[in-house]
């Protein structure tokens, strides 16, 4: 062979080795939200001047997929492979190959792009923690390539994609230029502190961050913005300084008014002109935050500042917002008044319900009892809901690990003690419940005196109490026709209702051995008897017809668990009490299939003023038995248990030994909360301690009579006479 002809083939060698150099990965989409499990892609990008033959290129690593004999990516052209396409169709446009059948791992995967022959062309490491964005990591957005013409092995190359308006809905750029593109990579910024981290007022912030780029850097600079309730702020812009010792670059944000959110990034340029915001616009959090404050430190109980920076809806009118003045109060019993005082907020929040953006309008600060320490959660959302608030962090920065936190202050006081000692009663018989504690809450700048925080039920529950996450997730509403309506879905929404259905309907098609063995091979027996015999301790005449969340764990034990919720009218209150009345006969039939209210003509007339409750007679506590309560505690071998195990928590349990120090200490930590909230809403401080004191005595009789009334039942005296055989 000729050396012109030799020289030819090399450059033909040469020329396709350039041209498959230019496939890259370039965007990954590895967590969906609204719990889309299928729903995963990987794009490839061309970015040569000349077509590429893929047939016989493979993923090796991350997924498993192989490219078909003729498939060619063209010049600058872009080919998505999925792992369900007919999902990907469902909120994709662009067309995808696939699919592959081994999922890309949400923390973190490997993906290798192979030739036909073998050869590595790229490969990512990505992973699911900082300095990689959060916003992929099931918030709706993609990772996207920033430079294809640079190695992906970094974080440095990588960045979200802007998230969808509601979070639910995928994003992503499949088939098309990156939201991120650049012609070159852009300075690396890393290292941000700020001193101090807490600032007083009037006090200064110095601003530090390493930032570094090979090709030189044209510009660094600190953005920051002062913001406050309804007010983002103006963004100001001040050059920072290299210091020559340390190499870091330095910025001074002036000290600013109690009260106030100092957010601030970073903007680097270099001299080729590519920029980098740090953290990005479509980060979770787009701004470093600090709170401005005076140094409170909590008395007996967390202190907690929700700060609404966000927008005004349409007319001026904020969707959600706090209505000032006198708000009805439903029951007077315990010492709850017909109205009642709630301060003037001014509080505004974006449209109330679970699809909202990731990126909320509003911040949460959070001044541990214990330690003094200040958390800042930026850019999160904040909704109104009956008797207070729902905050919802962002999932990769939880408080305390809850990742959705209730604030409330229900109408009658009494419900905010009987709620947490009714979810301490389920975790010492060693049910799962949500976490509860106190927060002396403060909207907007007015202060609201002090609120019972409740954890949410939901993935971030299931994992703090080691519950495998992933399964269908129902909350049970009193109000909704029928299974499906009765039941509203909270995870994997797109998947209906068919295994509730099938449960539910197992349980009324059978009847003795027959169920027993639907019960033992579908729930978790010792945990669903827990909750009803806790339930029958506490006289919770609401939880089993309604308020509680059912679970069916999939991907653990394959069995269904069930949750307590909304327990604020349990300890011996029902709504059709008088004055300080406590209610302590609810039957040990109550629940279960086959339970009729007492008789109409012994009951008198109930708390909405006419005789009887809603469910067909009876006293205003009766319900008729749940989807799962009917048939359960009306099967012979659950009711043993059932039985059994209420009478053990009743002598063991729930009892003035153990619950008595308990009230007690709750007693001693809210009688200064109770004070300071009076003064708030202009009620005598004295009379509301005295109105405390009261409602603690009445949860104690409760606790008393309770017992005495359930040891003296027929069942369970025959119980402990056949223990004494």
């Amino acid at each position: 062979m000729s050396i012109r002809g030799l020289l030819g083939i090399l450059m033909v060698l040469s020329a396709e080795a350039a041209a498959q150099g230019a496939v890259v990965v370039n965007e990954i989409f590895y967590h969906a939200p609204d719990d889309l499990d299928d729903l995963e892609w990987v794009e490839v990008y061309n970015s040569g001047e000349q077509g590429v033959d893929l047939g016989g290129w493979a993923f090796k690593k991350g997924i498993q997929y192989t490219f078909a004999k003729g498939t060619t990516i063209e010049a600058k052209g872009y080919i998505v492979v999925c792992r369900n396409p007919e999902r990907f169709k469902q909120y994709y446009s662009v067309p995808a190959l696939g699919g592959f059948d081994s999922p890309l791992g949400d923390k973190g995967a490997e993906i290798v792009l192979v030739d036909a022959g073998g050869k590595q062309v790229d490969a990512v490491k990505y992973k699911d923690s900082d300095p990689w964005p959060a916003s992929a990591d099931g918030c709706s957005a993609s990772l996207e390539r920033i430079c294809a013409s640079s190695g992906g092995d970094g974080a440095p190359n990588w960045a979200a994609s802007p998230m969808s308006a509601d979070g639910t809905k995928p994003g992503g750029t499949p088939g098309k230029q990156n939201a991120c593109y650049s012609e070159h990579v852009p300075p690396v910024v890393s290292k941000v502190t700020c001193l101090p981290e807490e600032p007083a007022p009037g006090q200064a912030m110095q601003v530090q961050a390493a930032v570094k780029d090979d090709g030189g850097l044209r510009e660094v600079s600190l953005l920051y913005r002062v913001a406050a309730s309804h007010s983002p702020g103006k963004e100001i812009a001040v050059a920072m300084t290299k210091d020559g010792g340390t190499g870091l670059f330095t910025a001074t944000i002036p000290g600013q008014e109690a009260g106030r959110l100092i957010r601030y990034r970073i903007k680097a340029v270099n001299e080729q002109g590519a920029a980098r915001l740090h953290p990005s616009a479509t980060d979770l959090r787009p701004t470093f935050t600090s709170y401005v404050h005076n140094k409170d430190r909590p008395g007996r109980i967390h202190l907690g500042y929700i700060i609404n920076v966000g927008a005004v809806f349409g007319d001026g009118a904020a969707q959600g917002a706090v209505r000032p003045g006198r708000r009805p109060s439903i029951w007077g019993a315990f010492g709850g008044s017909r109205t009642e005082e709630r301060p003037r907020t001014g509080a505004r929040f974006g449209p109330p319900g679970e699809d909202l953006s990731p990126l909320g309008p509003a911040a949460f600060v959070y001044i541990d009892q214990g330690t003094g320490k200040l958390t800042v959660f930026d850019h999160i959302n904040v909704s109104e809901r009956s008797g207070g608030y729902k905050v919802r962090f962002h999932k990769d920065r939880a408080l305390r690990g809850m990742t959705t936190i209730n604030l409330v202050l229900e109408e009658v006081e009494r419900f905010v003690l009987a709620e947490p000692l009714s979810y301490e009663l389920f975790r010492r018989v060693g049910s799962p419940a949500p976490a509860t504690d106190f927060v002396r809450l403060t909207v907007d700048g007015r202060p609201l005196g002090y609120h019972l925080l409740i954890e949410q039920p939901n993935a971030s529950f299931l994992r703090r109490n080691k519950i495998k996450a992933g399964g269908n997730m129902y909350k049970v509403l009193w109000y909704g026709r029928g299974v499906v309506g009765q039941h509203e879905k909270k995870t994997n929404r797109q998947t209906g209702h068919d295994d509730l259905v099938a449960l539910i309907g197992k349980l009324q098609q059978t009847a003795g051995d027959e169920q027993w063995k639907v019960i033992e091979a579908n729930v978790n027996v010792s945990q669903f008897v827990n909750y009803y015999a806790v339930n029958m301790c506490l006289s919770d005449w609401d939880g089993f017809f309604n308020n509680y969340f059912t679970y069916h764990n999939s991907f653990g034990t394959g069995k269904w668990e069930i949750y307590p919720w909304d327990r604020d009218k349990t300890w011996g209150y029902h709504d059709g009490l008088f004055g300080d009345e406590v209610f302590t006969d609810m039957p040990l039939t109550f629940g279960m299939a086959g339970d009729r209210p007492p008789a109409a003509g012994t009951q008198r007339p109930g708390g909405f003023g006419f005789r009887g409750g809603p469910f067909g007679g009876g006293p205003a506590w009766w319900r008729p038995g749940g989807y799962f309560s009917g048939p359960m505690l009306a099967n012979a071998q659950f009711r043993k248990l059932f039985i059994a195990r209420t009478k053990e928590i009743v002598e063991k349990v729930y009892t003035p030994q153990v619950f008595f120090p308990i009230m007690a200490e709750m007693e001693k930590r809210l009688e200064e909360e109770v004070r300071i909230r009076a003064t708030t809403i202009r009620r005598d401080p004295d009379q509301t301690v005295a109105q405390l004191r009261r409602n603690m005595q009445s949860l104690r009789e409760h606790l008393t009579k309770r017992r005495e009334f359930l040891l003296a039942q027929p069942e369970i005296q025959a119980l402990g006479k056949a223990e004494g055989k």
